[in-house]
């Protein structure tokens, strides 16, 4: 549910959301954290800074796995619909929602990328 579209579409969202008591506390948590301040970098900039970061994801395996994946195994992620890139890494964390992959590009550096299960393939490879 996308409590954002809830509250600027519907007039009744306050009676719609009344039984969910931690949807709207995280609502309230998220408010607070607000949308930070944007500023402008150039493309150069942001690979260097990408290029000097380390990823901070926590390892996470997924018990329930059903094809055994686990942290450290090498998979590909592929869009199940079009524009079939696949991205090729070894598992971070993992549940039935989401897969993150450690990567390695070559400007960028090492990095995590995270996607949805819904609409992605995931392959041993």
């Amino acid at each position: 549910m996308n409590v954002w579209y809830v509250r600027e579409n519907l007039p009744n969202a306050d009676d719609m959301l009344a039984e969910f008591g931690h949807t709207r506390a995280w609502e309230a948590r998220m408010r607070e954290v607000g949308h930070g301040r944007r500023a402008d970098i150039s493309p150069a900039a942001a690979l260097e800074l990408a290029s000097r970061a380390v990823p901070q994801t926590a390892e996470l395996p997924d018990p329930t796995d059903p094809n055994g994946r686990k942290p450290g195994d090498l998979v590909t992620v592929i869009p199940d619909d079009y524009g079939k890139v696949a991205v090729q890494g070894q598992i971070v964390a993992s549940s039935a929602q989401h897969i993150a992959i450690r990567r390695r590009d070559p400007r960028a550096g090492e990095v995590v990328v995270h996607f949805p299960r819904a609409g992605f393939l995931v392959r041993q490879v």
